[in-house]
């Protein structure tokens, strides 16, 4: 099953059976509301894989092992890497889905985990309510009638001109018709001398 198939509903974060090491974990919710399990991180070195493993096929597997008790062996089948198995009854003993057997802790017995499932169903319901996330509201638009749309006036394009420069203002010319005498006084020429008597 792929990711896109699942919506993850809960993350946490668990110790390994051992206790020697911290698993980080997915719970999701795939088609028809099936609950799926996932191991996503873990703090030691060792590998698993992080594909989903459907709640269902555990379920049925330890129904068809209910006369035995459950060790992480009883899984393996449902994964690719050794450690799966382990690290998903880790879960689910987190979970309250599975608790230690009192006179061997190594095995495990299924409880009716109605505080996990009542946990998932309110999930699923408040994601589902919940719903896509939504912007700001915006304004609500106001639809006017076509016939009251006017077209507006064709945008028109303003061009600058220069206006046309005004001849320069010229003053009346003052002419003069008649002259009565001269203008301008005429330079007297010197009196000529008389000989000086010898």
């Amino acid at each position: 099953m792929t990711t896109d198939d699942i919506r993850v509903l809960k993350m946490g974060t668990c110790p390994s059976l051992s206790g020697r090491t911290k698993l980080t974990y997915e719970v999701g919710c795939g088609l028809g509301s099936q609950i799926n399990i996932r191991i996503t991180k873990t703090a030691g070195t060792g590998s698993f894989s992080k594909d989903w493993v459907a709640l269902e096929r555990i379920h049925a597997l330890l129904e068809q092992n209910a006369d035995k008790p459950i060790a992480s062996h009883t899984l393996a089948s449902l994964f690719t890497s050794a450690n799966n198995p382990g690290f998903t009854l880790a879960v689910m003993k987190h979970e309250r889905l599975v608790r230690p057997v009192a006179d061997n802790p190594r095995c495990y017995e299924r409880l009716d985990g109605k505080a996990f499932f009542s946990e998932i169903e309110a999930l699923m319901g408040s994601k589902a309510a919940a719903g896509p996330k939504v912007g700001p509201a915006k304004k609500a638009l106001v639809k006017t009638p076509l016939a009251a749309v006017s077209t507006p006036p064709a945008a028109t394009t303003l061009i600058e001109t220069k206006k046309p420069e005004e001849p320069p203002k010229v003053k009346p010319a003052i002419y003069v018709t008649e002259v009565h005498g001269p203008l301008i006084n005429a330079p007297k020429k010197p009196a000529k001398r008389a000989p000086p008597k010898r």
